[in-house]
């Protein structure tokens, strides 16, 4: 890798599947790295490949104040995204709030931080005064977009990418559809409800653009879609691109759980069939960012799926 400026970047969740497409696209393009990992990650193929490409490895705790820190010394920028939380603690909120103090302590110029789509929007949800959707979850990532929107950065970017390619290859697939690398795509998807789908590579493309170009992109909340399939369509690309049989089957929200999908992996396939994600694909085009369709991931990761 050639170093062809000196603004370097923290990117944390460096081995996640965003933190890492963002590093790698960031390296290609000559920015210097600093990839925050766990201690569990340290000897990490994707770290070890971070390494070989001139990234400088460092293990820190989102939850550690002397470590975090450490690892925004002399860096102009970070990249954050927050690891799944099993409870809904506030615990994100009290990451992004630890993350924006030390950042601003640090002089940190740009934050870029991938969130959701249709973050911000829950109370148009149906059924939501119900009681529906898991009300802390999208209450939780509201906040944390809202204090950074508010914490006087001079650069700041929110990504919001909508259901995530990586859901159907592995690790990830073993927990959404548990059954896919056995040739059985189960799901309460409803057969031709619409999943907006996006990939890792596309938010490492827009995340290196931001910080590439800061003033064309602070202030900005971008929803991240490049196609949209429904679950038929979808078996049907994984088949293409595997050369395997993927047999695709929707369930009710009792038979998905009683076939081993979790309850909240069941109540967010619910959720994307009453509400679903609301990117526009023409809005996303118009930056004129090279997008990754379907197929093509597919075509890519055809051996992790």
């Amino acid at each position: 890798m050639k170093i062809k400026n000196n603004k370097s970047i923290l990117v944390i969740g460096a081995t996640g599947d965003q933190g890492y497409t963002v590093a790698l696209e960031l390296l290609n393009h000559g920015f210097p790295v600093r990839a925050m990992i766990t201690p569990k990650s340290i000897n990490h193929l994707k770290a070890n490949t971070l390494k070989l490409m001139g990234s400088e490895l460092f293990v820190a705790d989102l939850d550690n104040e002397q470590q975090m820190q450490d690892a925004l010394k002399n860096m102009w920028g970070v990249f954050s995204v927050l690891p799944p939380s099993a409870n809904r603690n506030k615990e994100d909120i009290s990451r992004m709030k630890r993350l924006i103090r030390l950042s601003k302590k640090a002089g940190i110029k740009s934050i870029v931080h991938s969130s959701v789509n249709q973050v911000g929007n829950h109370l148009s949800f149906a059924n939501w005064e119900a009681g529906k959707w898991s009300p802390a979850y999208w209450l939780e990532k509201n906040e944390v977009d809202q204090h950074l929107k508010n914490a006087g950065f001079e650069y700041w970017t929110i990504l919001k990418p909508v259901f995530l390619m990586e859901n159907f290859k592995r690790p990830k697939s073993i927990f959404m559809f548990p059954q896919l690398n056995g040739g059985l795509l189960l799901s309460s998807f409803k057969p031709l409800a619409p999943i907006q789908l996006t990939s890792s590579e596309d938010i490492g493309k827009f995340a290196n653009a931001a910080f590439s170009n800061p003033a064309r992109f602070t202030g900005l909340s971008i929803d991240l879609m490049s196609e949209e399939l429904n679950i038929v369509e979808i078996g049907k690309q994984l088949s293409g691109a595997t050369s395997l049989p993927i047999v695709t089957t929707s369930l009710t929200a009792v038979e998905a759980i009683e076939q081993g999908i979790s309850e909240g992996v069941v109540s967010s396939q619910q959720w994307n069939n009453d509400v679903g994600y609301n990117a526009d694909l023409a809005t996303v085009k118009a930056f004129q960012i090279p997008l990754l369709n379907f197929r093509e991931w597919c075509l890519i990761h055809a051996l992790e799926i």
